[in-house]
This record gives structure tokens, C-alpha cells and sequence, in this order.
């Protein structure tokens, strides 16, 4: 009984070290688009609190004009740290999106080659399974001429 080679195994196993490397281009994908939602959140909590400082009635009175300037100058970079940040949250998320299908895109490719192995499996055990069936037909028919005599 000769045993069960895929031909397309290089290519399949090929295909599956795509799938892990989109796998983890995926991953590198969230975990920056991860950190950069925490950086976001972590800059505006510290917006409101300057901008609470800046505002409100009781500290805003009690403040010298040089600190009212520092904290405004300091509004004003945290503003621009957090349009900067939605830039590139914006730019993670689309990458996000991109490796997402990529690695659909493998996956389908991967399994697709699963399924003919599979195919071909089944082929073979059937053709394996006739083969001796035809031997035992064979065998019995050739014991029953020699005991006819």
C-alpha cells in the first residue's frame, strides 16, 4: 500500500507561514492602535485637568499671569499633541483594517489547499480501499479454480 504524499505540501506549508506572519502583522497592528487609544485617553484626562485649572473660577482668580500663560501654552501643545493622535489613530486603524483582510485573504488561501488535501486524501483511500478489494476478488476467484479440480 504506497503511502499518501500531497504534492502541494511545500506550497501549504508556505501558505501557513503567510497566515502567521499576517497573524502577526495583525497583532503589531493592534497593539499600536491599542497604545495609541490609551495615549489619547491618558491626554485628554490630562487636558481636563489643566483646562479645569485654566477655567475654573476659584484657581483661575488665584493664578499670576505667568502661570495663566503656562498652563494656556500647555493647553494649547496638549490640543495639538491630541489632533496629531487622531491622525495617526486614524492612519492604525486603517492598517488595522488592511492586515484584518490580508490575513482573511491567507487564511482562505490556506484553507482552500487544506480542502484538495483532503480531497485527495479521501481519493486515495478509496483507490487504495478498491485496489484491495480487486486483490481479495482476485485471490478468491483464483483459490476457487484450483479446489473446482
Amino acid at each position: 500500500m504506497p503511502r499518501f504524499t500531497f504534492k502541494l505540501e511545500q506550497v501549504l506549508r508556505y501558505r501557513e507561514q503567510l497566515e502567521d506572519q499576517a497573524k502577526m502583522a495583525l497583532a503589531r497592528c493592534l497593539a499600536e492602535y491599542n497604545a495609541c487609544l490609551a495615549r489619547k485617553k491618558k491626554i485628554e484626562a490630562e487636558l481636563a485637568n489643566v483646562e479645569s485649572k485654566l477655567f475654573d473660577g476659584a484657581n483661575a482668580f488665584s493664578q499670576s499671569p505667568g502661570e495663566r500663560w503656562l498652563l494656556g501654552n500647555y493647553c494649547m501643545g496638549l490640543k495639538s499633541d491630541l489632533h496629531v493622535l487622531a491622525q495617526k489613530t486614524n492612519s492604525c486603524e486603517i492598517a488595522v483594517h488592511q492586515a484584518r483582510s490580508k490575513l482573511l485573504r491567507c487564511s482562505q488561501d490556506r484553507q482552500l489547499l487544506d480542502k484538495i488535501k483532503e480531497k485527495q486524501m479521501e481519493r486515495h483511500a478509496h483507490e487504495e480501499k478498491l485496489r484491495e478489494q480487486r486483490e481479495l476478488d482476485e485471490l478468491t476467484t483464483t483459490r476457487r479454480n484450483i479446489s473446482a479440480f
